[in-house]
């Protein structure tokens, strides 16, 4: 029997002991009457209907007390239906429960397989960005002149910035919009503190990490290659120790086949070169850093060397 069947039963058997007592007071008056006729003599007839009378108030009476026995033995059976009907949901729930419970393990291996994997991939990172600083130590030396003013861009090759870039990502992944409820449920290690003010409400905005760490690697192979401002630059497209700016050795003052010195004016200073560029990319910088909102360092303003 279902809880609500018992339930019921329990409602029907109240009902019917409530009739009953409702119909006791006027059946023991009919007895009363009856008894009172009886023994006056006035009527024949008055022993016969004092026995129904009586008869009548005995069957009201053992009703009442069979509904009254029958209603905690409802009870019982409800209070029974209702125990197996909360040990069948509980083991429903137990069911859903232990799903869950594996789900969760399961995620917290994925997490953590992730974490291992992110550590792992930054290690890669990093040993490939020392690759690359070496390479270009050794092989474009002058890509790493300060001079040159792309110690800017080199600069994310180095542990601080590239851990920043790296938070950055992080916090793009990583954070709900500050006004929404389901910042509580920010990943750990993200943080607004690691994002400009402007992207708090809009952090899946911030640019990629992979499309940033792309465009320097474009940057650093145009100018390792020559190409772009090194190759406007330069007055000879084959490269001599002065267009390859190695510093290697002296400008060639002389024109091919003849042993007759340049005109002055055809030879460019390598130093005066070497701040060409760097006015350049200065220049760009200070964009950047405006654009962005930055405050401009103080050497920056005075045009000192970086």
């Amino acid at each position: 029997m279902t809880p609500r069947a018992a339930s019921q039963t329990i409602v029907d058997l109240r009902s019917k002991l409530a009739a009953a007592e409702a119909s006791l007071p006027a059946l023991e008056k009919a007895f009363q009457e009856a008894a009172l006729a009886e023994l006056s003599g006035d009527d024949p007839g008055a022993a016969e209907a004092t026995r129904a009378a009586r008869t009548a108030i005995q069957e009201a009476q053992t009703q009442i007390a069979k509904l009254q026995a029958a209603i905690p033995a409802a009870e019982r059976q409800e209070g029974q239906a209702i125990a197996a009907a909360q040990a069948q949901i509980r083991a429903q729930h137990v069911t859903k429960l232990t799903k869950e419970l594996k789900e969760l393990e399961m995620q917290a291996i994925r997490y953590s397989c992730g974490v291992e994997n992110a550590v792992k991939a930054w290690k890669r990172l990093t040993r490939t960005a020392d690759a690359v600083t070496e390479l270009l130590q050794k092989g474009f030396p002058e890509l790493c002149s300060p001079s040159l003013g792309y110690v800017g861009a080199m600069g994310l090759l180095t542990p601080g910035p590239l851990q920043r870039q790296a938070l950055r990502e992080i916090a793009r992944l990583g954070l709900h919009p500050i006004l929404s409820s389901a910042r509580r449920w920010n990943f750990p290690a993200a943080d607004y503190a690691n994002v400009d003010l402007r992207f708090h409400q809009m952090p899946h905005e911030l640019p990629a990490m992979a499309e940033e760490i792309k465009g320097l690697a474009s940057d650093i192979l145009r100018l390792a290659k020559g190409e772009g401002a090194f190759a406007e630059a330069s007055a000879d497209p084959q490269g001599s120790p002065l267009t390859s700016m190695t510093g290697s050795g002296p400008p060639d003052t002389t024109q091919a086949g003849e042993g007759q010195p340049a005109p002055l004016d055809t030879v460019l200073e390598p130093d005066a070169m070497l701040w060409a560029k760097a006015e350049a990319l200065v220049a760009q910088q200070m964009a950047e850093l405006m654009a962005a909102g930055k405050e401009l360092p103080k050497q920056l303003e005075t045009g000192e060397d970086l």
